[in-house]
């Protein structure tokens, strides 16, 4: 599993990154002003809030 992605990676889509996510790959793909940055995978996101249950 990969927990991070560089903020312009091609497999930075809707189901990896989310949508939010993936508009900013997109954007910084085209060579547009991104500030720079990094995506935490959805799949990293479940594994973390899935240690607190339901508190």
């Amino acid at each position: 599993m990969k927990a991070v992605l560089p903020l312009d990676d091609a497999a930075a889509d809707l189901a990896t990154v989310g949508g939010k996510g993936a508009s900013l790959a997109r954007l910084t793909r085209a060579g547009l002003p991104v500030p720079g940055g990094f995506h935490i995978t959805t799949e990293a996101y479940r594994a973390f809030v899935s240690a607190f249950g339901d508190e």
